[in-house]
């Protein structure tokens, strides 16, 4: 990959993920126009209230957050890739910072999500896991982008 494309790359990412989080925004928007077509006095107050009642609706933000964050963060990487064509130690942070995000995501789709909307919609108190092959895939990829990083650190340092 030269250059340019390493940047053309990069803003059609940053593009990709403006996109998809006006389309999350979108999303959340028609979830609340119940609440907006049911009052006639819309209260942007008010409706948040509602929100805070609906947890699908806050819950259902954290695994989309983290993928949106890593792609940036990737789109990031691929912007100081254009710019250094060396492993520098600014990249080797980019991949951990696009690993941890990655799992983060992961972590969020399996477990957190699970339980915390278990906790509120049902009142249970258990820990709840839901095993998608899209989660843990998305996972081990981030624990590998993690550990590419560490490794690459390790080479670095060896070489000094």
């Amino acid at each position: 990959m030269n250059n340019n494309e390493g940047g053309k790359m990069s803003g059609m990412i940053k593009l990709l993920v403006l996109i998809f989080a006006l389309n999350l925004i979108f999303e959340r928007f028609l979830q609340l126009q119940q609440v907006y077509s049911a009052t006639p006095n819309f209260d942007v107050a008010s409706t948040l209230v509602m929100s805070l009642k609906l947890p699908h609706f806050w819950t259902g933000l954290l695994v989309p957050i983290s993928y949106l964050s890593a792609l940036w963060a990737a789109a990031g990487l691929l912007h100081q890739l254009e710019r250094k064509l060396d492993f520098t130690s600014a990249m080797q942070a980019g991949l951990r910072t696009v690993g941890e995000r990655l799992v983060y995501g992961a972590t969020a789709a399996i477990v957190i999500v699970p339980t915390l909307e278990a906790w509120i919609s049902l009142n249970q108190r258990s820990v709840k896991m839901h095993w998608e092959i899209d989660a843990v895939t998305i996972g081990m990829i981030g624990v590998v982008l993690k550990l590419v990083a560490r490794r690459a650190d390790a080479v670095s340092s060896q070489s000094e």
